[in-house]
């Protein structure tokens, strides 16, 4: 909290239904008229974070809320791989084996079309190669796939 010899102190505004302020302003409220849809909280600075947009409004007060980020997921091909050519499916259905074969033998070419950026081909290859294979096998790789990030199907539009 911030506050001068002349009672000014220092306000996030928001304006509307913003939920994040819009700025900062020292004022003394009772010189101030504030302007239609325009609401002053004042600001309590959290652990020396001067950031206004890590603070939000919730009904009428505000809280220090600072977005979450989460580092971007690595596509781990050898991660995949690994716990396909682990799973239990081959030992449940020795018949299945030769599929396990082919998708270690993907390795090469997901490693080269993620380097250099065709995550398309990626796609196409899988949904050739997913023809000849159990729906066992194909939903077991779509899901290790998932879990390690390695684009083998289309993006889904949201």
């Amino acid at each position: 909290m911030s506050q001068n010899a002349d009672n000014s102190k220092t306000y996030l505004v928001f304006f509307g239904d913003y939920e994040r302020p819009s700025s900062v302003v020292v004022r003394d409220l009772s010189l101030y008229v504030l302007e239609p849809n325009e609401a002053l909280f004042e600001w309590v600075v959290v652990d020396d974070d001067r950031d206004i947009s890590n603070y939000k409004r919730v009904g009428n007060s505000v809280v220090y809320d600072p977005p979450v980020f989460y580092p971007p997921v690595k596509q781990d091909v050898d991660g995949m791989l690994t716990a396909i050519w682990d799973d239990p499916l081959w030992t449940a259905y020795p018949e299945f084996r030769s599929a396990r074969l082919q998708v270690a033998l993907m390795k090469g070419a997901l490693l080269e079309y993620l380097r250099s950026n065709q995550g398309y081909r990626i796609v196409e290859a899988w949904a050739d190669l997913k023809l000849t294979m159990p729906q066992l096998v194909v939903d077991l790789v779509e899901a290790k796939a998932e879990l390690f990030n390695v684009p083998l199907l289309p993006p889904s539009n949201p």
